[in-house]
């Protein structure tokens, strides 16, 4: 398996469990976001994209 980190933080993870670093910054990866134009302006989509801003644009 391979996830970040930050990803398992919230998780209580077992000491046995080892991490180590995929080449040397790390996995590089691109996200897209595609939607059907009819539910462009619906609530659920808008707070999907800050959700994902605010966790993939501006981490902390």
């Amino acid at each position: 398996m391979c996830a970040p980190k930050w990803q398992l933080q919230s998780f209580k993870l077992s000491e046995e469990l080892g991490f180590k670093r995929i080449g040397k910054n790390g996995l590089k990866r691109e996200h897209y976001l595609v939607l059907k134009s009819k539910n462009r302006n619906k609530k659920y989509i808008h707070d999907f994209i800050s959700n994902f801003e605010e966790d993939f644009l501006n981490p902390s």
